[in-house]
Formats: structure tokens, C-alpha cells, sequence
């Protein structure tokens, strides 16, 4: 979806047509989120079945089956992020991406693995809990780039 975001919003800024890239991100956005939406269910509502196919150990299947949700979000999230960038990369915008990758995995999603995972003792879960504010905060910023760019 990147690549295709990249593309199509890059060929019609380059061909001076505001209007058309703005079309492709709108339409773009609403299939990325069906996809991703998909995926966050199908993979929370056979996360066991999951969980079975590469293993028969219940301790490890009990790790998947609690950590699936988190890894499912992680998706979700980075899958905005990805049709995002594509976007900011159609319209050459991409070095304040940049930045904000920056500043939200190294000190925003880090220092949250940190806390969750070893302060507050949530092991696992508590890693990917970083990870999805990490997520969450670029999500977030990047959205808000995209909302105010000035096509």
C-alpha cells in the first residue's frame, strides 16, 4: 500500500493535479483501513487456532493467545503509518517523517518498552504495550501532517 500510495500521489502532484491526489489518499485510506480492520479481527478471533499451528506447548500457546491483541493493534497502527508515508513520500514530504519517526519510537515507544516491560513487570505484553504508544504517537503525528499539508 505504500508503494501504491507513493506512486499514485506522486504521478498526480507531478502531473499538477491537487485534486486527483486527494482522491487517491481518501480512497486509499478507506481500503487500507478494510484491510487492516480484517486483519485486526481475524487475527483476535482465531488466535488460538493460530497459536496451534506452529505449536502443541500450552505455555507457549498461553503467551501467543495473551499477546495477540498487542501484536494485532501493533498491524493496525503501522498499517496507517505505511499508507501515510507513502503519501508524505508522493508529495516529497518526507524528511519531517522522518523526524517523527525519531522522536516517537526513540523517546516516546522506547522509554514505554522500558516502563511496561521491566518497571511495571508486564513482560511481554508490557513490550508491545511501548511499542503501540510508540505507534500510536506516530500514527497520530503523521495523520495530523497529512491534514495540514498544503497540497
Amino acid at each position: 500500500m505504500q508503494y501504491a500510495s507513493s506512486t499514485l500521489v506522486g504521478t498526480a502532484m507531478g502531473e499538477n493535479n491537487v485534486l486527483k491526489a486527494q482522491k487517491y489518499t481518501k480512497l486509499l485510506f478507506v481500503v487500507g483501513a478494510i484491510i487492516q480492520f480484517l486483519l485486526f479481527l481475524s487475527l483476535n478471533l482465531f488466535k488460538e487456532e493460530i497459536a496451534t499451528l506452529f505449536t502443541q506447548e500450552t505455555r507457549v500457546i498461553y503467551y501467543i493467545t495473551n499477546t495477540v491483541f498487542f501484536a494485532a493493534l501493533a498491524s493496525l497502527l503501522d498499517g496507517i503509518i505505511t499508507l501515510s508515508i507513502g503519501v508524505i513520500k508522493g508529495l516529497g514530504k518526507q524528511a519531517s517523517a522522518s523526524v517523527a519517526y525519531l522522536v516517537c519510537f526513540y523517546f516516546i515507544g522506547l522509554p514505554f518498552t522500558y516502563v511496561f516491560c521491566f518497571k511495571l513487570g508486564q513482560g511481554l505484553p508490557g513490550l508491545w504495550m511501548g511499542l503501540n504508544l510508540g505507534l500510536l504517537a506516530l500514527s497520530l503525528v503523521i495523520v495530523k501532517m497529512l491534514i495540514k499539508t498544503d497540497w
